[in-house]
């Protein structure tokens, strides 16, 4: 199992040189798992915070089978 925080600062200015930072924040668990000719894994991460005055809200779920 690994476990994923990743913070993310994105800076930029607009037209009247106002400088402006925002933040985004990425967290979330990815699991693998194997037995024999199986192995299996799953990762889910949330992300959330603000951009471009925008507030970020959005979910990933993903997962994966292999037999050899």
């Amino acid at each position: 199992m690994s476990i994923l925080l990743l913070n993310t600062e994105v800076e930029y200015a607009d037209f009247a040189e106002h400088q402006q930072i925002d933040y985004m924040h990425t967290i979330g668990p990815r699991l693998t798992y194997k037995a024999g000719k199986l192995s299996l894994n799953a990762a889910t991460y949330f992300q959330t915070g603000k951009k471009l005055d925008k507030n970020v809200s959005a979910l990933y779920v993903g997962g994966g089978l292999n037999f050899k």
